[in-house]
């Protein structure tokens, strides 16, 4: 019974993260863009089923989309990127 009551804590979580309502909270602080390409590596891990490793994570949007490590890391602190687990995973 409690390894269901996780899976549905986690499934909210992730539902939440992809929702308008997450990307409003934390668009004034981390940029509109910054949030979509994160809820677009989230559905992209359900999608192809693979989960994302959190330097993969952390290199697609410092190298690829040139943000900051000390802006993605504040993010990931804000949102308690542990909390995504096993999802996102170091």
């Amino acid at each position: 019974m409690e390894y269901n009551t996780e899976v549905y804590e986690f499934l909210d979580q992730v539902s939440y993260a992809l929702s308008l309502k997450f990307k409003d909270k934390h668009k004034h602080v981390f940029s509109s863009h910054f949030i979509e390409l994160f809820q677009e590596k989230l559905l992209n891990a359900f999608e192809y089923q693979k989960p994302i490793q959190k330097k993969v994570l952390v290199k697609f949007l410092t190298k690829t989309h040139k943000y900051s490590d000390a802006v993605v890391q504040r993010f990931f602190e804000v949102i308690d990127i542990t909390l995504y687990y096993p999802l996102i995973y170091d």
